[in-house]
């Protein structure tokens, strides 16, 4: 089991290599996010002006996959 922080989300939505890392465990074992990170998350993509739709699906997969 691994916990993931906000850092390796947003690489994960990013495509980079580093998220790749995540998607690797995502695929293989249990990944757990704690709540303050979602929260983290939500207030990047808000602060960036991102639609409150887009923030609305990414936190959804990362609660459903988490």
């Amino acid at each position: 089991m691994i916990i993931a922080d906000s850092w390796i989300w947003i690489e994960y939505f990013r495509g980079t290599d580093y998220g790749g890392i995540l998607d690797k465990y995502l695929r293989s074992s249990q990944v757990v996010t704690p709540n303050i990170v979602l929260l983290e998350i939500a207030g990047k993509y808000i602060r960036e002006g991102q639609s409150s739709n887009l923030v609305r699906t990414r936190l959804l997969f990362i609660v459903t996959r988490s």
